[in-house]
């Protein structure tokens, strides 16, 4: 198992949540979302395609966010 960035890991504690899954990374960067991913957050490429893993979904206007929340849970 991949250990959690350390960036990853202070958000989730300041949120007060020790499940990753139950969390949701979004980011402008693929490899940002491609590492919330990998440490088992969801993550939510804004403004791009995601492609190869890069993230669970993309996301180019916010009014999509809930529509894709919703698929992701």
């Amino acid at each position: 198992c991949k250990p959690m960035p350390e960036s990853f890991d202070i958000a989730m504690k300041t949120a007060g949540e020790t499940d990753p899954s139950r969390c949701v990374m979004i980011d402008d960067l693929a490899r940002t979302t491609r590492a919330a991913k990998q440490a088992g957050l969801s993550s939510i490429l804004y403004g791009g395609t995601a492609v190869n893993g890069d993230a669970d979904a993309s996301l180019s206007d916010w009014n999509e966010l809930y529509g894709i929340l919703d698929r992701l849970s």
